[in-house]
């Protein structure tokens, strides 16, 4: 075990190698924030909807140097349960120790993810989020101005750090908080909490997105399903995700979720992934993707149900959720041994096959099977002991089951002794109670109607001792009562207890089989995600990708997933993109600019999950961030406007730029004023493209043309290609002097070069059933902008001239209107 470091060891002190971390975690949410007091930077990270906490928390720190940890005692016990959910399900402990430290408690525990040398217990207040929020925003950052209101720091820092996702401004606003009593940040220039910079980390091996980059892109999209269990729960709609989800079992559709959420860099693991999905393509394997989807069914939520019966609060679901799951398993790795074939090799298979000991989970299974009775557990409620297995609780249970024939017999000869001592009864009862024997019951009713004496000295004569009465029966006790009870005892009370003793010598067999049976179960896991993939590939025509590392994007023929999945007439469009390049596309509204930029970053999310794609072919480079502006979420509580959102995500893209990178950016610039906004774009633009080597891909759509007319953009290594979405316009002659005679046809082809800068709007207002007189006025003010001159007000446009004469027409018709003779209906029906 690791030594712990001391508290006079703790590294306060610039030069140290000391690194503090913060780690706050709630649900499946997690963030981690550290500062390293060296170069006084300040790192946030966070995992969303994590199926796996402990092994992606474990990832993450590997990550960080020499750790000091500042921790709540929530966060505290979430860690001490990485033992039983870590990666080799074997704890080695470390030490925490409490630090000098304002409201700092001193603590030892034990957890097992990985090199730790001391930890700070803080309250859990320091974590709360608002005080967090409120705390972040003290700090000064380089560059940020020192007398920035509280708003105007918090809109400077969003663009370092998502305010909207709580969990890392949680962590960071503990470690602040932490940082700040133990006054380990530096002053400058009059700002008393100041670092150099805050920034953002990912664990190795995972692509950097960020959290509007996965809702920009569909990855993920729940709604409120009032169908299931309320309004608090919710079902995946049409997403990326969604698409994908063939999975049958609990925990392969927790991970396929995981690794829709981190897709990775790594090689080696994306060709694990994509030659398994291969192999499961292949004709023998496909006429055995049915058979798995079954066995995959019965593997239930097994992890949960093994942590409750090594914890002893294990219920009958719960054995019947391992029986089921080991059978499964078995029946998934008999399936697994006949895929056996050249050039099919994949870890979860080979685990499968080769390892989680399956004699081991044979025995489980038939140890279940042959001790526990499913059925009747079911029915009673609670464990019953299958026959023939304990001869103990066999006997038992026989003279339970004949209990009720016993008693007859016993209460005829009781019948027969009171006939004999004068207590002439037509009829008794013998019962048996748990946990307060065996009684004779008589009916209150045929006491009454027999005159019997009940007295209290009768009924001793007669050996009747009273006990207690309910509304319609009386209950003695007899001298052969008490027999029963001292010879039989509680006997129901004792074939618990001996099935209780036999279920806890049989959990003492399985419990350590559960390693080998959970290693299996995440085998099982990882073959019920790519059988998924596999199957979305086969039913959707999707290909294998390929890697080059000298390649950036190579695709023919590209589709929207989510798109061709209601729209069976989808037009493929072919990328071509190389290092460091820029595609501007334009086109009119309505064309599809927007869907083809979200089918490129499609294809290289699902490729770098390790997925097929839905393409003609696509060859790509690994990118190790994709970052996105394809939508500004908006909430009043945020108080930030269109605007600053968008250049929030565009600051996001920019800080990543020396990076493999792809950036995917619609329409930016519209949220302000159109000088402003061509302005900035212009300025993005020529940013990526004067960088000398540069491996950011830079897709992006506009309607500003004056960006590529007035070359407003550097472009020095001639790196910027222009594309357009192609239409075709047929003259038409038009029912309306005053709206355009021309019919639109969408092709959604994208095309090299600037075909036109005709935006179409009003074909596509028409088709959006926009009022014409709106549409009228709306074309009446673009001709007198475009031709620079003074807008007509609409007292002077045709269409007032035309009202005017209308109303002048009616008028006249009153004036000329025979008071006495004329006919008045006609009139107000035709003016």
């Amino acid at each position: 075990m690791d030594q712990a470091i001391e508290e006079s060891e703790i590294p306060h002190e610039e030069g140290t190698e000391g690194v503090y971390v913060s780690v706050y975690a709630k649900g499946k949410d997690f963030g981690v924030a550290y500062f390293d007091p060296v170069d006084q930077e300040l790192f946030h990270c966070y995992v969303k909807n994590s199926e796996a906490p402990h092994s992606t928390l474990r990832s993450v720190l590997d990550g960080i140097p020499r750790k000091i940890f500042i921790l709540s005692n929530k966060t505290k016990s979430l860690l001490s349960k990485m033992s039983f959910e870590g990666g080799d399900r074997s704890s080695s402990s470390y030490r925490t120790q409490g630090v000098e430290s304002p409201g700092a408690d001193v603590t030892e525990s034990s957890c097992s993810f990985g090199q730790v040398e001391t930890a700070t217990i803080i309250q859990a207040s320091e974590f709360n989020y608002e005080t967090a929020k409120h705390r972040v925003t003290t700090i000064s950052v380089a560059g940020m101005r020192n007398d920035l209101s509280h708003q105007e720091r918090l809109n400077y820092l969003s663009s370092k750090l998502d305010f909207t996702v709580h969990t890392p401004v949680q962590a960071l606003g503990g470690l602040v908080s932490f940082l700040i009593k133990n006054n380990l940040f530096r002053t400058s220039q009059g700002a008393p909490f100041y670092v150099n910079d805050i920034k953002r980390f990912v664990p190795e091996n995972l692509v950097v997105l960020g959290e509007l980059t996965i809702r920009g892109l569909q990855v993920f999209h729940e709604n409120p399903h009032p169908a299931i269990s309320g309004s608090l729960k919710s079902k995946e709609s049409s997403s990326l995700y969604g698409v994908a989800d063939k999975t049958k079992s609990f925990h392969g559709k927790r991970l396929l979720r995981k690794w829709f959420h981190f897709p990775l860099t790594d090689p080696e693991a994306i060709t694990s992934r994509l030659d398994a999905i291969g192999g499961l393509l292949a004709p023998h394997a496909i006429s055995l993707h049915k058979e798995m989807s079954q066995a995959l069914c019965g593997i239930r939520n097994v992890k949960l149900s093994t942590q409750k019966i090594v914890q002893g609060g294990s219920s009958v679901n719960d054995l019947a959720n391992v029986y089921n799951s080991a059978v499964s398993i078995l029946r998934l790795r008999d399936i697994c041994c006949s895929l056996e074939a050249p050039n099919f090799k994949n870890r979860a298979f080979d685990m499968l096959v080769q390892t989680g000991d399956p004699d081991c989970i044979r025995q489980l299974r038939d140890l279940l099977e042959e001790s526990i009775n499913f059925a009747d557990s079911k029915v009673e409620g609670k464990v019953c002991i299958r026959d023939g297995f304990d001869q103990d609780v066999d006997s038992l249970r026989h003279s339970y089951m004949g209990l009720d024939s016993f008693l007859t017999n016993v209460g005829i000869q009781e019948m027969k002794r009171l006939r004999r001592d004068g207590f002439l009864l037509s009829k008794l009862h013998v019962i048996y109670y748990p946990q307060i024997g065996y009684l004779i019951v008589l009916d209150v009713e045929v006491l009454e109607d027999s005159s019997l004496d009940t007295g209290e000295s009768n009924l001793k004569r007669i050996d009747l001792d009273y006990m207690f009465s309910s509304k319609n029966h009386l209950y003695y006790k007899s001298k052969i009562m008490y027999e029963l009870d001292n010879e039989l005892g509680d006997i129901h009370g004792i074939l618990v207890d001996a099935q209780a003793k036999v279920l806890e010598k049989i959990l003492e067999q399985l419990r350590p089989i559960f390693p080998s049976l959970l290693d299996a179960v995440d085998a099982a896991s990882e073959a019920d995600c790519l059988l998924s993939l596999a199957i979305t590939a086969r039913e959707l025509n999707w290909v294998r990708p390929t890697f080059d590392r000298d390649c950036c994007i190579e695709i023919t023929e590209g589709r929207h997933p989510l798109v061709e999945a209601v729209d069976s007439s989808f037009v493929p469009n072919s990328s071509t993109c190389g290092k460091g390049e820029v595609h501007l596309v334009t086109g009119p509204n309505l064309s599809g600019k927007s869907v083809y930029l979200k089918q490129v970053a499609h294809v290289v999310y699902l490729a770098q999950i390790g997925s097929y794609v839905p393409a003609f072919s696509a060859k790509l480079g690994l990118f190790e961030s994709i970052f996105t502006r394809l939508s500004s979420p908006q909430s009043v509580s945020e108080q930030r406007s269109s605007f600053l959102l968008d250049c929030s995500q565009i600051t996001e893209g920019l800080t990543f730029r020396n990076r493999r990178n792809l950036v995917i950016i619609d329409e930016f610039g519209k949220g302000t004023s159109e000088a402003d906004g061509i302005a900035l774009m212009a300025s993005v633009i020529s940013e990526f493209l004067t960088a000398r080597e540069s491996s950011t891909v830079l897709l992006m759509s506009t309607h500003f043309h004056e960006v590529i007319a007035s070359n407003l953009i550097q472009d020095p290594f001639n790196r910027l290609k222009l594309f357009s979405m192609r239409t075709l316009v047929k003259e038409t002659s038009s029912v309306d002097d005053l709206l355009p005679s021309k019919q639109v046809a969408y092709l959604y082809k994208l095309e090299r070069g600037l075909l036109s800068s005709e935006s179409h709007a009003v074909s596509c207002a028409l088709l959006c059933g926009v009022d014409k007189k709106v549409l009228r006025r709306f074309l009446q003010v673009r001709d007198c902008i475009s031709k620079c001159r003074p807008v007509e007000s609409e007292e002077n446009g045709p269409w007032d001239r035309a009202r005017k004469a209308e109303i002048a027409s009616i008028v006249r018709s009153f004036e000329q209107f025979d008071v006495e003779n004329g006919d008045l209906d006609s009139l107000l029906s035709n003016p």
